[in-house]
């Protein structure tokens, strides 16, 4: 007969919850009859080992966590994410997911700042919507040291661009951590803004160039100090017509665009090629390509300077969604290195520096890090030449 685990059966009913899922949909994924699960649940039965594996993996939790003593008390969805009328949005299992993740990666961080540089977040909250959105944007850009020099460097590579932005930011003592699996339609990222150690999430399914934009977004949301999860309550069509509800992602969208292509240098580049209204797509191409930017994000500067309009923004957008991301095949990397992206810099070497002064496992580390234990070597190299 196979040994039972002794999980805390209370941990299982509400991570399933917290999860969106069924207990016919749990009992699938570990192999077991619905009402065997439910009696796990209910306290008349446990798991087995095996079954205690495919669970943490079905609900994307640690095994640890389900010996916890009691539920946590953090509520699954934080109380600044709401839709404009005031409801909270009805998410998916993986994007509820990537929320716990990031708030997992927050509360970590904060648990090992000791082990860390210090930082000074006093900016957060110190800008406000209705400020020059020109402003925040030549400001975010000194925070972070991108200048001209820096961002002609990358010579049109976005995935160069998104090293640098990412780079930049987590220097200010923000953690930045790109999550999968979930529809980009639904969740492009997300921010929690509080202090210490501020979050930023982008989806890794959006183009890199995308995702530059969606960092310098929710980093905006972090200068104004209010949480918020892009597109679940705004999308990119509704969010640019005139209803004053969306005036904040409006703002944000600008003062991101204006960060990624300064005034003298757009309008430059502008000039150069001969931009006029509502430009051709090739047109549109070169320019964005020029700034390592999105498309999107370059129109929303083009209308700014009444060289594009917002019928021509939301026509292009539906032009785009119709022909669906690109197919870029399947992503090759090794898990160190994914850890590293996925996690950012930051929060790794809190977790390594956490080790090395022994105040967790190395068995901790590949839970914190989701990789095996054998990767450590080569992670430790990955982050001692990122630069930080």
């Amino acid at each position: 007969m196979a040994k039972t685990s002794l999980v805390n059966t209370a941990l299982v009913a509400w991570a399933r919850e917290q999860a969106g899922l069924t207990q016919l949909d749990v009992a699938r994924r570990i192999s077991i009859t619905e009402e065997a699960y439910a009696a796990i649940e209910h306290g008349d039965d446990n798991l087995t080992f095996t079954q205690l594996r495919k669970l943490a993996h079905a609900l994307k939790r640690p095994q640890a966590f389900f010996y916890l003593p009691e539920t946590p008390d953090l509520p699954e969805i934080p109380t600044d994410f709401r839709s404009f009328d005031g409801v909270a949005p009805d998410l998916s299992p993986d994007a509820r997911s990537a929320l716990r993740d990031a708030r997992y990666l927050q509360d970590t961080s904060r648990r090992f700042a000791g082990f860390g540089m210090r930082y000074d977040w006093k900016w957060i909250g110190s800008a406000t919507p209705d400020a020059n959105p020109e402003d925040i944007g030549k400001r975010i850009r000194e925070a972070v040291g991108i200048t001209q020099e820096v961002q002609w460097s990358w010579h049109r590579d976005a995935y160069a661009a998104l090293r640098g932005w990412r780079e930049g930011i987590e220097g200010l003592g923000v953690l930045t951590y790109q999550f999968s699996g979930v529809a980009t339609e639904e969740l492009s990222g997300f921010c929690l803004s509080e202090p210490p150690y501020p979050l930023l999430a982008i989806n890794r399914k959006h183009l890199p160039a995308r995702r530059c934009f969606s960092l310098l977004h929710e980093l905006v949301h972090v200068l104004i100090a209010t949480d918020a999860l892009s597109n679940a309550i705004a999308s990119d069509e509704n969010r640019y017509s005139n209803h004053s509800a969306y005036a904040i992602e409006r703002f944000c969208d600008q003062a991101a665009a204006a960060a990624i292509m300064p005034e003298h240098l757009f309008l430059e580049e502008c000039r150069r090629l001969n931009v006029s209204l509502n430009p051709e797509e090739e047109t549109l191409n070169r320019l964005a390509s020029r700034f390592c930017a999105s498309k999107s994000a370059t129109l929303i500067r083009l209308i700014q300077y009444q060289l594009s309009t917002f019928e021509y923004f939301h026509m292009m957008q539906q032009v785009w969604k119709s022909r669906g991301l690109p197919n870029r095949g399947p992503a090759i990397e090794w898990p160190y290195e994914k850890a590293l992206r996925v996690h950012g810099v930051t929060f790794v070497k809190l977790v390594l520096e956490a080790y090395h002064q022994d105040a967790i496992s190395r068995l901790e580390i590949a839970d914190h890090l989701g990789m095996k234990l054998k990767w450590q070597d080569q992670l430790e190299r990955l982050v001692a030449g990122s630069g930080r």
